[in-house]
């Protein structure tokens, strides 16, 4: 779960290395917390209460790890 998104590759171009940055779980997490977001999700005048700011966090890293264990699942990743 905690491989990188994106590899970099060595400036000698013979071996990958992991570059710092988001890990694969870390993208997915934000790709479904974005989805959330971008559909009916409504705030308050206030803006989002505590609740809801745990439940999209929440939810959005268990369709992370959803995600990672499908493709896994089918030896994608």
């Amino acid at each position: 779960m905690d491989e990188p998104a994106f590899p970099g590759l060595h400036p000698s171009k013979e071996c990958f290395f992991a570059t710092e940055g988001l890990t694969k779980r870390e993208y997915f997490a934000c790709a479904a917390m974005q989805g959330i977001l971008s559909g009916t999700y409504q705030t308050g005048e206030r803006g989002p209460s505590d609740e809801a700011l745990r439940w999209v966090a929440e939810n959005s890293i268990t369709f992370a790890d959803a995600l990672i264990a499908a493709l896994k699942k089918e030896g994608a990743i």
